[in-house]
């Protein structure tokens, strides 16, 4: 029985999201309404095609596998049935009284964010058919708030990615935990290429080999080029691209070369141009 469930408006920003094909968003969305409330739903690739996509001519068992491999789903057994388990699910529903129809081990409800739901027995023969979540899990830029499973806690704050969560365990070995500042250019090719593909609607694909050619322009100053995307993205100009473009073009040095070229002047930078400008404005106040 499909369920009412609520969907975050900033879903559509989300970095992970963003990455699925168009039907596969879809499909997880149609996967919210099919689940329990522990985020458990019955594995029938028929069934689901004919209730969430019953009209569009689509492979839902390719579908299926795309949120498997990107995280957003763990297909598992459990007392000779198969289910499927949504990642983080607890984080984006709040059911007034929550309950389960379908089994989960505790490894299993950890991965939904649903480990606080009860039910009569818990499961513990349960077992992942297909091992499709990664080790690591690339999550966007927005934090995941603190709050009670289940109980709404991503309206106390940003939405969570709906990759990111709890890493899988790691047996028989401690890793410790570093934290470190993120790089110029490791913020470029994220921050800087999500607000790209939020200012434009282009996708990686396209974006990439462009940043790369504003890039060789900028003589790889990734902080330039960053601090000029991100002042693209609060200034929203109707051609994004093209207002990049001539900012990174005006901003790297090549218009006080041609201007040293043309009136034979000797090579400086154009701070020190400007420190020289104003120390002879100052000599001629005098």
């Amino acid at each position: 029985m499909a369920r009412i469930r609520s969907v975050h408006p900033g879903i559509w920003t989300d970095e992970a999201f963003m990455d699925l094909s168009p039907f596969a968003r879809l499909l997880i969305i149609g996967l919210w309404t099919e689940a329990d409330d522990g985020g458990a739903f019955a594995w029938k690739p028929k069934q689901l095609k004919v209730r969430i996509l019953g009209s569009d001519d689509v492979n839902i068992e390719a579908l299926l596998h795309e949120l498997s491999k990107q995280g957003f789903i763990l297909h598992y057994s459990c007392d000779g049935s198969e289910f499927g388990a949504i990642r983080n699910f607890g984080k984006f529903q709040s059911p007034k009284k929550p309950s389960r129809k379908w089994p989960m081990s505790e490894e299993i409800r950890q991965f939904s964010a649903t480990s606080k739901i009860e039910e009569e027995t818990v499961s513990q023969n349960c077992e992942i058919i297909k091992e499709t979540v990664p080790h690591k899990f690339p999550t966007s830029n927005e934090p995941i708030p603190t709050g009670e499973e289940g109980r709404g806690g991503e309206r106390r704050g940003e939405l969570p990615s709906l990759r990111s969560g709890p890493p899988e365990p790691v047996e028989a070995e401690i890793m410790p935990m570093e934290v470190q500042a993120p790089d110029a250019r490791s913020q470029l090719w994220a921050d800087g290429l999500q607000r790209l593909k939020y200012m434009t609607g282009k996708p990686d694909r396209q974006l990439r080999p462009l940043l790369g050619k504003w890039l060789k322009t900028a003589r790889d100053d990734c902080g330039l080029l960053l601090s000029i995307i991100r002042e693209a993205s609060e200034l929203r100009p109707a051609d994004a691209v093209s207002w990049v473009t001539q900012a990174v073009a005006s901003r790297t040095g090549h218009a006080a070369d041609r201007i040293r070229s043309e009136f034979q002047m000797p090579t400086m930078s154009l701070a020190e141009m400007d420190a020289q400008a104003a120390a002879l404005g100052e000599e001629i106040c005098r």
